[in-house]
C-alpha cells in the first residue's frame, strides 16, 4: 500500500515523517504533501483531487490533515469532503479526512527537553505552568501559547 499524506504546515510533516515508517514498517510507502497552510491546502484540495483521480492505484489510501483552528468541524469536513468526492466517485473509499482539533503543537508539550532543543528560551519548568499542565486543554491556539512564552 502507498499513502498520500496532504498537509497544511510544516510541523505535521515533521512528526509524520518520524511516526509514519515504525507505524507502517518497511511493507509500505508514504509521501507527505506540505502545503505551507491551510488555505492553500483548502484552495488546491479540488485540483489535486483531480489529478489523483487519473493517477491512484487500487492500493493507495490518501489522508488529509488540517487543524481545526477556530473553523466549524461540520463546515470544515464538509469541505474537504466535497473537494474530494470525485476521487471517492471514481476510486471508492480511498481518502480520510482528519481534522486535528486544537492543534498538533500541543502533543509536542508533552516533551519539554525535545522543545527546549530548538526553543533555548522555553523554561525548564514549563510543564509546571498552570496553562501548560494538560497540552490538551489549551484553548485559542496552542503554538500562539507558547509564542507568547
Amino acid at each position: 500500500m502507498h499513502i498520500e499524506f496532504l498537509v497544511e504546515e510544516p510541523s505535521t510533516e515533521v512528526a509524520l515523517n518520524f511516526l509514519v515508517p515504525k507505524i507502517i514498517g518497511d511493507i509500505h510507502t508514504f509521501k507527505i504533501h506540505n502545503f505551507q497552510n491551510k488555505d492553500r491546502l483548502l484552495k488546491r484540495l479540488p485540483e489535486r483531487m483531480k489529478s489523483y483521480v487519473n493517477s491512484v492505484r487500487d492500493d493507495w489510501r490518501i489522508v488529509i490533515i488540517v487543524d481545526q483552528d477556530r473553523d466549524n468541524c461540520q463546515e470544515l469536513k464538509n469541505k474537504l469532503c466535497n473537494a474530494s468526492s470525485i476521487v471517492t466517485k471514481q476510486k471508492g473509499n480511498i481518502v480520510l479526512h482528519r481534522i486535528a482539533v486544537e492543534e498538533l503543537e500541543s502533543w509536542f508539550l508533552g516533551d519539554v527537553q525535545a522543545i527546549r532543543v530548538e526553543y533555548e528560551r522555553i523554561p525548564v519548568s514549563l510543564s509546571q505552568k498552570a496553562k501548560f499542565r494538560n497540552p490538551d486543554a489549551i484553548t485559542g491556539g496552542t503554538w500562539e501559547q507558547l509564542d507568547r512564552i
